[in-house]
Formats: C-alpha cells, sequence, structure tokens
C-alpha cells in the first residue's frame, strides 16, 4: 500500500486507535465475526474497504468519516465530549446542527451556502471554538477537536437527539406522500442474522453520508434534502400472530 496514499492513512490511524483502546486482535476478531488472520490481513491495508473501516472503525467509538477525519489531523483528535461540551450541544438551536454537519465533512462554505446563515455563521464557530470543539488555522478552515463517541446507539454520546428527530419524524411522516419512500415487514432472525441487520443499517448511514459528500459538488438547486430514518424492534411472537390472524379475518 502506498505510504502517501488515503488508505494507509486510515489503516495507521486505525492501528493507533487499537492501541490506545489496548483492543487485540483476537478480540478485533471476535467482535467482527472474522479469523485473526483476517483482522491482520485487513490492518496490512490488504482487501480492506469503506465498509470494513467503518466496522473496525466501531468498534473504537468512530465511524468511516469520524476516522477520516482523524487521519486527516496532524495531531490526534480525542473521542468523547465533556460534560460542558454535552449539554451545549444538547440545546435547541444551530450550535449543534453546524457542529454535526462539521463533523459529517461539511466545511463552513458549505453550511453557509446550504444553510443561508450568511454572517450569523461566524458568532456560532467562535463559540464552538470557545468550546474547544473546533479550531481555526485560518478564516475560512476548521479544525474538529473532539469527536462525539458514537459506540452507542445512534449519535451515540448524543443519543436523545436523534430519538427527538426520530419521534418528529414519525409525528409527521404522510404515509400517502408519493415522495416518501418506505417498507415494513416482519421478520424472524437468529441472533447472528439480527446482529447482521444491525450492520446492515449502520452501513446504510455510511452509503447516505458517502453519496452527500459526493453531491456537494451540485448547487443547492440541483438537489433536495431528505430526512431517511431506519428501525428494528423485537415483536412478542403470540401478540403479533394475534394480530396477524385479525388483520386477515
Amino acid at each position: 500500500m502506498d505510504p502517501s496514499s488515503p488508505s494507509h492513512k486510515l489503516v495507521n490511524t486505525l492501528k493507533d486507535e487499537l492501541k490506545k483502546k489496548r483492543l487485540p486482535y483476537r478480540e478485533v476478531a471476535s467482535r467482527l465475526g472474522v479469523s485473526e488472520a483476517t483482522v491482520k490481513r485487513y490492518l496490512s491495508g490488504k482487501g480492506i474497504s469503506i465498509d470494513v473501516l467503518d466496522k473496525l472503525a466501531r468498534i473504537i467509538g468512530l465511524n468511516f468519516f469520524s476516522l477520516s477525519r482523524i487521519a486527516e489531523q496532524e495531531e490526534p483528535i480525542p473521542v468523547g465530549l465533556t460534560q460542558v461540551q454535552r449539554t451545549a450541544l444538547l440545546q435547541p438551536g444551530p450550535l449543534r446542527a453546524v457542529f454535526f454537519w462539521l463533523s459529517e465533512g461539511l466545511l463552513p462554505e458549505h453550511i453557509e451556502r446550504e444553510f443561508d446563515l450568511g454572517e450569523s455563521l461566524e458568532p456560532i464557530l467562535d463559540k464552538l471554538e470557545a468550546l474547544k470543539l473546533i479550531k481555526r488555522p485560518t478564516a475560512k478552515s476548521v479544525k474538529l477537536v473532539v469527536v462525539p463517541d458514537s459506540a452507542k446507539r445512534a449519535y451515540g454520546e448524543l443519543h436523545e437527539l436523534a430519538a427527538k428527530e426520530f419521534q418528529q419524524f414519525m409525528a409527521n411522516l404522510d404515509l400517502e406522500d408519493p415522495d416518501c419512500e418506505w417498507t415494513v415487514q416482519p421478520a424472524r432472525l437468529s441472533f447472528n442474522s439480527l446482529l447482521q441487520v444491525h450492520q446492515s443499517l449502520r452501513n446504510l448511514t455510511t452509503e447516505i453520508t458517502s453519496c452527500m459528500e459526493k453531491d456537494l459538488k451540485y448547487p443547492p438547486e440541483s438537489t433536495r434534502w431528505y430526512e431517511v430514518c431506519v428501525a428494528i424492534k423485537p415483536l412478542e411472537n403470540k401478540k403479533y400472530i394475534r394480530r396477524f390472524n385479525r388483520d386477515t379475518d
């Protein structure tokens, strides 16, 4: 692998983070459901893909895009928010939205353009800098100082935000809207298959973010914002059978 390539930087960053977490390859292999030899092959740069990088990153509390941002920095970025930072980001307002989009790879110029913030973006960036969430080497560049721990469910440390957004999404959902694509179905799954579905849901988020990054080159009038929510929940077998029988009577 070319030492100057982005893939090489990502793999090296992964190895550094695994060492910090004191995670041996055998434990990584167990969490991935692969052999230790396969993990060693991945971390030598062989057979590595965005999907594999994302899976490995999530073991250390990151995702692919957080890992990418860390690899781009001259110094490692710590993972995990202070209580002051977390409290500030949980407050209503544009502060958390701007930080979220910065952490997802958008530049200030993208945020200013997409959300029509204009001059009001400057005080938001100043506040994020004062909270030691970002630093601004130049007027137009931003570097992350810390990234949230995303090892948990959606939004990780800021899971409350994801829960509120999901509830709001469901409250406003119009299933008759022709632009709304949706599906629902029961599924009888083993524990291993359930883990695979969970990973598929995380992969979907990664793919959507990747598409968004590629589409940043298009002007706002050529794109449209969408809200995507996915979920899976267990069913009680007897209750489901009774409900199914009533629906088919």
